[in-house]
């Protein structure tokens, strides 16, 4: 699986890069400094980079997070992924992915993910609403532990995209991601809801909540729920 999947994206990233027709780029990054009472500084940055033809897309995004106050490093997580979406007929899409994930405090060293599967997306003018389901096939190594964790999975997701007026919007990613063998415990839940404002283009100002929920933790003694609430600046290009 992951030496068909890496054969694939070479042959989707080649054929992109080549024959492109359209580059989007987003780029955001936010810190937040509290003094007084609390002693915190947060620091947020994400990156994303699409290449688009007619019937296929190439894209790549990755975003970081990292928070200290005053017991210490409170967040330090980071996000990795390349992927293609498609064409096959009207608006339904074969999409494939590649993502690495680590969170220091949730003990996840790293989690390496390959996924292949379906989306159907309806865009008009600048909304957008796309849902998909794939297979996955996903491997976890922790800090405590140095055996790793090989898991198989199904990836439900939905993404929207609304523009609330010329220069508002709002924009919503869910998912959720079961273990197929283990549906009623071993499952997460991730969303991310942002609302934007535009300053001056390219600028834009975002607020983000972003939640990830984990039925099934590596530790005991970890939370299942983290939140997040991101203010940054976001250029769009």
């Amino acid at each position: 699986m992951k030496k068909t999947a890496f054969f694939i994206f070479l042959l989707l990233l080649a054929n992109s890069t080549l024959f492109s027709q359209e580059i989007k780029t987003d780029i955001s990054a936010g810190l937040s400094l509290a003094r007084g009472n609390s002693e915190s500084t947060r620091f947020y940055g994400k990156a994303s980079f699409t290449i688009k033809k007619p019937d296929i897309n190439f894209y790549f995004n990755s975003s970081y997070m990292y928070g200290k106050g005053k017991t210490g490093v409170d967040t330090n997580q980071g996000n990795f992924q390349i992927g293609s979406e498609k064409l096959i007929k009207g608006k339904l899409k074969l999409q494939s992915s590649v993502s690495f994930f680590y969170d220091r405090l949730s003990d996840i060293q790293g989690r390496l993910n390959f996924s292949m599967g379906l989306n159907y997306t309806v865009e008009e003018n600048s909304d957008l609403l796309s849902i998909a389901a794939s297979y996955s096939e996903e491997y976890e190594n922790y800090y405590t532990d140095p055996i790793s964790k090989r898991t198989n999975r199904l990836a439900f997701q939905l993404k929207m995209k609304k523009a609330l007026s010329d220069t508002t919007s709002f924009n919503l990613d869910t998912l959720y991601t079961p273990n197929i063998f283990n549906f009623l415990q071993d499952f997460r839940i991730e969303g991310e809801a942002t609302l934007k404002i535009l300053m001056k283009k390219p600028l834009w100002l975002n607020l983000t909540l972003n939640e990830r929920y984990n039925n099934l933790p590596s530790l005991v003694t970890l939370k299942k729920s983290d939140i997040i609430l991101i203010t940054s600046i976001e250029i769009i290009i």
